[in-house]
């Protein structure tokens, strides 16, 4: 019996399934309560239990392990992994060493950090600059580590599936570089530093090459000093660019060494790690962490990266965060795994910040929209800290399905219809997609950021101009990239996929006709060439707000410039900062403004003075189109600017609808679709639907509440009679198929209108709905018969019979 990944899913006994779980967290829960909550559990649908095991709270003294309730029967994780398993419930389990977890030490025990206190990491001037972090690859640390290593696996090792418990799936460690990433500051201990010298010499080489990067005069690397303070010149840039990308490399080695342990101590599981970086409900800054663990998806690529998912309260504001954290993730994976959930709000960390159910479950949907087919109930039980142990107070989490005594809430009836859903739709859910012929780049390089903009209540460590660069990367990739290019094609209902670079290759964007480029001054040497190559080949590159002209060293390097011709003659930041764009009005667009000189290329943009700011152009046997400024959101105009750019056929959905307020998600598969319909807007919204080819309607008048979310079938097949339910407006809970009928229950709010369209039969088929007969009508020569009537009840029966 094996739990692994295949494809795009989770697989449990070879057979794809979509991964439902919760987390309990049984230190916080008084023991005798376990069973009540595991049973709510499994009531509610979820599939599987996740948890920390705290080393504190299994070694509170050192070499004095517990591990079966005999000092406190809340340490009894190996009974708690038992009750799991009777109630074949699967079970994630993160051992750490690091929890986090809101816990006191962040799960590290106390008397490790009073005994060793050299292990923690250090500050740039030798201070331990971040409270009970150690430096991952100190000796002492993974000592001891180790240690606990040896313990915690004695009782974990023999209950792993296929042996005689449920365990199925392992964290490495929590949150790696979190720590780092909030505070804004790296290692610069010893041990640490010894890992930097060895990561400059295997770049560079020679310490001549790395002198000419930095402008110094280091006679060996040994004398190469961590940057400090502000970067003040292009060589402390470059220096600092490579202090990210150090860390990146230095968390693949402290990840790795805790694998290879693992394995070495008999853990026979999948493995994934936690990828935090919402931030007071938002998710713009998440592409920074995602990117930490992108090394280690080469060196390991069955390896799932799971997700933070906190929106908090869900609106217009972050519609598109989960969209663009999904498809970073599936491109840093490569398409090798499934997109997971790890930590997915259920509930607030925060008793200021109320969550509730009608939003979550929303937000839920959304995700089932954007690819999800794994989702972790982050909290399902609420907590109780032990004494003097939690970092925050006596509480762990509000609002949650279960409270600490079990008792359930509103949110638990949200995650009962969720289970319900996916229990009646899931292997089609499993095998559709979002089909789209558009690509973005996702840059990493440009957001290698995390010590150049502290997070909190830090100044930025550079300064653009200082250090010769016309862009401050934050600024233009939060507002023109994140909040503008990913958010306005969403608004647009025109889904793209993302390719991460650099490390891809032609093939990779050659799939999609059309593929954009945010770039800033600096870009690879690599990445300029395929980009190049792919213009010549027959792609549409279109490349904004400049043409890079700088690798990542802060060396000239121009070869995409070169390769596409196209002469940049100037660039300002004029006191009239609006542009005309293909011709419509002029709308204000973030400067710097890049000119070009308009021999044979097609102008797009034109500044107030005239001059040309956007360009198109013919290159090999693709196109070019050059955006030379900064378009950001601020005015509706942009909306039909952004369609104009790459067309009217390039990535429009097989369904849309009447109403732009109204966001239409459609997953095709190839016996059933599913429509997600979303509306983010606090008022009702009213529409139809209609279908791409042909341009014809697909519903009569629908209607959705303010921030609601309805899941509908589209081209259900039914089985060899060349029959389908072509739509339904209503989300299917349940369906059953014989020989002349079809039986379903159907889920929506009471009022709503119930659409139903046939496709196929000869004659009139009878649609009983709620014990009474529709009147059926025959849609022309399409052969197609449609019954409309409101929605009863909140859960109805309706049944189809075919003469």
């Amino acid at each position: 019996m094996r739990f692994s990944v295949d494809g795009n899913s989770f697989v449990k006994d070879k057979k794809p399934m979509f991964f439902l779980s919760g987390e309990v967290h049984y230190f916080r829960i008084a023991r005798d309560l376990w069973p009540l909550h595991l049973d709510r559990l499994k009531e509610s649908g979820v599939r599987g239990v996740t948890t920390y095991v705290p080393w504190f709270w299994h070694e509170p003294e050192e070499g004095k392990f517990d591990f079966t309730g005999q000092t406190v029967p809340e340490t009894d994780i190996a009974g708690f992994l038992d009750l799991c398993a009777e109630r074949d419930l699967l079970v994630g389990l993160k051992p750490g060493p690091y929890v986090l977890a809101e816990l006191l030490n962040q799960g590290i025990p106390e008397w490790f950090i009073e005994a060793h206190p050299e292990t923690l990491v250090e500050g740039p001037a030798g201070k331990k600059n971040i409270p009970y972090v150690v430096s991952f690859m100190h000796e002492t640390y993974l000592e001891y580590a180790m240690k606990w290593f040896d313990k915690v696996m004695e009782v974990i090792s023999p209950r792993q599936l296929g042996k005689n418990g449920t365990v199925s799936l392992m964290q490495i460690c929590n949150e790696v570089g979190l720590q780092q990433w909030l505070n804004g500051i790296g290692d610069y201990a010893p041990v640490t530093r010894g890992y930097y010298v060895d990561y400059l010499k295997e770049k560079y080489g020679q310490i001549q090459e790395l002198n000419s990067v930095y402008g110094t005069s280091y006679k060996e690397f040994n004398e190469v000093k961590p940057p400090l303070g502000d970067a003040k010149s292009s060589g402390d840039f470059a220096k600092y660019t490579d202090w990210h990308s150090f860390h990146r490399a230095y968390y693949v080695i402290y990840m790795e060494r805790l694998m290879n342990e693992l394995k070495n101590r008999g853990a026979d599981v999948l493995f994934y790690e936690n990828v935090p970086g919402w931030v007071y409900g938002r998710g713009n800054e998440f592409p920074v962490n995602i990117n930490l663990y992108a090394g280690l998806r080469d060196h390991y690529p069955n390896l799932v990266l799971g997700l933070d998912h906190i929106p908090e309260n869900i609106s217009f504001r972050n519609m598109h965060d989960d969209w663009i954290l999904n498809g970073m993730v599936k491109s840093i994976q490569g398409g090798r795994g499934p997109i997971f959930l790890a930590e997915l709000q259920a509930g607030s960390r925060e008793h200021n910040v109320r969550s509730y159910p009608n939003e979550l479950e929303f937000f839920y949907k959304s995700c089932l929209a954007h690819g999800v087919t794994g989702m972790n109930y982050y909290m399902f039980s609420q907590g109780k800290n032990p004494v003097g142990r939690g970092s925050h107070g006596p509480t762990f989490y509000w609002d949650t399905p279960l409270l600490n005594d079990a008792t359930p809430t509103p949110l638990y009836e949200c995650v009962k219809r969720i289970s319900g859903w996916i229990d009646a739709n899931e292997s089609s859910l499993l095998e559709s997609n979002v089909k789209s012929d558009m690509g973005i780049c996702f840059y990493r390089p440009y957001y290698e950021t995390e010590f150049f903009y502290p997070l909190f209540l830090k100044d930025c460590t550079y300064r653009a101009g200082e250090v010769g660069l016309k862009y401050d990367i934050k600024a233009y990739r939060d507002v023109a990239y994140y909040e503008a290019l990913l958010k306005i094609y969403q608004i647009l209902n025109r889904p793209y996929d993302f390719v991460d670079m650099p490390g891809r290759d032609l093939a990779a964007i050659k799939a999609f006709p059309v593929f954009w480029m945010f770039s800033l001054d600096r870009m690879d040497a690599e990445t300029q060439t395929v980009l190049a190559d792919y213009v010549s080949s027959g792609g549409h590159l279109i490349i904004t707000p400049t043409l890079p002209y700088l690798d990542l060293e802060m060396r000239p390097c121009r070869i995409l410039r070169d390769a596409l011709g196209i002469d940049e003659q100037d660039s300002g930041s004029p006191l009239d900062q609006k542009v005309s764009w293909f011709g419509s009005d002029a709308i204000k667009t973030l400067p710097p403004f890049n000119y070009y000189n308009e021999k044979g290329v097609e102008v797009v943009g034109r500044d107030r003075e005239g001059k040309a700011c956007g360009v198109r152009k013919n290159v090999g046997k693709g196109m070019v189109t050059v955006i030379g400024a900064s378009l950001t959101y601020d005015t509706e105009q942009v909306l039909s600017i952004y369609d104009r750019i790459i067309g009217d056929d390039i990535s429009r959905q097989s369904i849309y609808t009447d109403n732009p307020d109204i966001n239409v998600v459609v997953r095709e598969g190839s016996s059933e679709s599913f429509i997600f319909l979303m509306n983010y807007h606090p008022v009702k919204q009213r529409f139809s639907l209609y279908e791409k080819e042909g341009g014809e309607r697909l519903s009569g008048e629908l209607v959705l509440d303010e921030t609601t979310c309805m899941v509908y079938p589209y081209k259900k097949k039914l089985s060899e009679r060349g029959l389908e339910i072509k739509f339904c407006s209503a989300e299917v809970f349940s369906f059953e198929e014989n020989e002349k009928s079809v039986h379903m229950v159907l889920r929506s709010k009471p009022g709503y209108p119930i659409d139903i369209l046939i496709k196929g039969p000869e004659s009139s088929p009878e649609i009983i709905y709620s014990n009474r007969s529709l009147e059926v009508q025959h849609e022309g020569k399409k052969g197609e018969w449609r019954a409309r009537c409101e929605h009863a009840n909140e859960e109805d029966k309706l049944t189809i019979q075919f003469a």
